[in-house]
């Protein structure tokens, strides 16, 4: 088992790093002020990095087989797992999560092609429709519209993934804090640049609000995401996507209250 400890979230501090020379103006009275040169030196703030360990458990080196596997079915039960262990365990047992082996694997899944996939046939659409609005169906109705077609496996695994990697990043964020003084935006969190990524790429409208939806729950978690979250709100607000738009700008009026 992976200690917290044994897991590395900081690049290696450079060493011999560069002195320079300061010009500090001195005042020793009222009278009397000189100038005086002298030598200090610099610092390098620590840079977060995607975390590093040099052994990955058993169990994630078989989850991230898994999810690089294709197969929706395997995929669905792996994301099931890790959701339920992350929940259930301690930090220390959900060390092991933070490998950035995992988090390439969840990304892999969320960025897979579906478009090739088997899609809800009309009629199934339309059913979908009634039992939104209320309506009631026969069970022969309702059982059509509920049976899952692969690309609908395929959207829950990509839900699913962006739900692990949302807590991954809350985690390592709590990680940051504990180790260190520096408490990192949103915007300097290891995996920030390829949830926006996945944002900007996705092509279903229902999927861009929905990572608008876990990106906003994330300012729930520490303040010092809130501006860069409210930034990219303000930014999906003005999308062309009615349900994109709506959903920004819903989470903005929550975060107003």
């Amino acid at each position: 088992m992976i200690d917290i400890q044994d897991i590395s979230v900081f690049d290696k501090v450079r060493e011999n790093l560069p002195v320079q020379e300061v010009s500090v103006n001195f005042n020793s009275d009222s009278l009397l002020t000189y100038t005086k040169t002298i030598k200090i030196a610099a610092v390098k703030k620590p840079e977060i990095v995607p975390p590093q360990t040099d052994y990955i458990s058993p169990d994630i080196k078989n989850y991230i087989n898994i999810l690089n596997n294709g197969n929706l079915d395997e995929q669905k039960k792996c994301l099931g797992i890790i959701l339920n262990r992350l929940r259930t365990y301690n930090a220390e047992k959900n060390a092991q999560f933070l490998d950035a082996g995992l988090t390439d694997a969840l990304f892999n899944v969320v960025n897979q092609d579906v478009s090739k996939l088997k899609k809800p046939t009309f009629t199934q659409k339309r059913l979908r429709k009634k039992i939104e609005e209320g309506k009631k169906l026969s069970y022969k109705e309702w059982e059509k519209a509920n049976t899952l077609t692969d690309y609908d496996e395929a959207i829950l695994n990509k839900m699913d993934a962006f739900k692990i990697i949302a807590e991954l990043q809350i985690m390592l964020y709590l990680e940051i804090v504990n180790r260190s003084d520096l408490k990192p935006t949103f915007y300097e969190m290891p995996a920030t640049a390829r949830l926006l990524e996945a944002y900007e790429n996705e092509k279903s409208e229902d999927m861009k609000a929905y990572i608008v939806t876990i990106i906003s729950r994330l300012s729930l978690v520490t303040d010092d995401f809130d501006r860069d979250i409210c930034d990219f709100l303000q930014k999906a607000a003005k999308s062309k996507s009615k349900t994109v738009k709506q959903t920004a700008e819903k989470a903005l009026e929550l975060k107003e209250k």
